[in-house]
């Protein structure tokens, strides 16, 4: 793990996170025996406040290579790999549960639905909120980047190095929260100038070209717990992961899998 910072835009933020700190680390060395998991430290990025709070024990995700990994072991399990394909309906009979969706048709035993924000359409059509987010991938920068996963205003704006030495930054979604509660693609001109901002003023020193963008959906429920729950015999949903979704996935996926048993 490469650690990380959050960074601040005023010395007050950065105050109130420091007076917690000692807090923060007693309660998060009781869940995982590491010592002085946030500290203070000069921040890696000198156009925002010169004080940031250090994570030692932070990872990243690379999700394309994720989804690789998931593919392999379906392939060695000889078991086919279907992306794409939109459920409409599905049915439970004597034989079996159908599953219905445009151009296609399949019977089988048991279904697990972990579609997460879009759980909330059909045809499961449960009380998980969507949230939109948006990610961009600069063209290639011309200096080293700093290692590490970088956050901003409590969390909600992320950055980080990847392919090399590209920037990829997203969030912002807190600026026009009720608007990014939608499943539909696409850029908000708030959310993407404000990304463009950060980055010119304090990340970079200057707005790059972005060569890729996409959106990202997390799913969001009233009490902010996962969704885990048996529909009928053999069919389990496990959504709402309310943007913890790397860290609950895999807990939530064994919770989900004893359902069946």
């Amino acid at each position: 793990m490469q650690g990380g910072a959050e960074v601040f835009t005023d010395l007050s933020r950065f105050d109130a996170v420091y007076e917690e700190m000692t807090k923060l680390n007693e309660l998060f060395k009781k869940v995982t025996k590491v010592s002085e998991q946030f500290s203070s430290m000069p921040s890696p990025f000198p156009l925002f406040h010169s004080s940031a709070t250090k994570i030692k024990v932070e990872g990243n995700l690379d999700s394309g290579l994720l989804m690789n990994q998931i593919r392999k072991k379906f392939s060695a399990f000889h078991i086919p790999f279907l992306g794409g394909l939109r459920v409409e309906k599905f049915e439970k009979t004597s034989n079996g549960i159908i599953l219905e969706g445009d151009g296609f048709e399949f019977l089988t035993e048991k279904i697990l639905f972990a579609t997460n924000a879009f759980a909330s359409q059909k045809p499961l059509d449960l009380p998980v909120r969507p949230g939109r987010g948006l990610v961009k991938v600069s063209s290639p920068l011309s200096y080293p980047f700093p290692n590490g996963t970088f956050h901003l205003d409590r969390g909600y704006t992320y950055f980080r190095k990847v392919d090399g030495n590209r920037l990829l930054i997203g969030g912002f979604r807190n600026l026009d929260q009720k608007t990014e509660e939608t499943l539909e693609v696409g850029q908000n001109e708030v959310i993407s100038s404000a990304i463009n901002m950060v980055t010119e003023r304090n990340i970079l020193g200057f707005l790059p070209n972005w060569d890729y963008s996409w959106n990202g959906w997390m799913g969001f429920t009233e009490n902010e717990s996962p969704i885990i729950q048996t529909i009928d015999d053999g069919i389990v949903v496990a959504a709402g992961m309310n943007g913890m979704g790397v860290s609950l996935g895999p807990f939530v996926a064994l919770e989900a899998l004893r359902l069946f048993r």
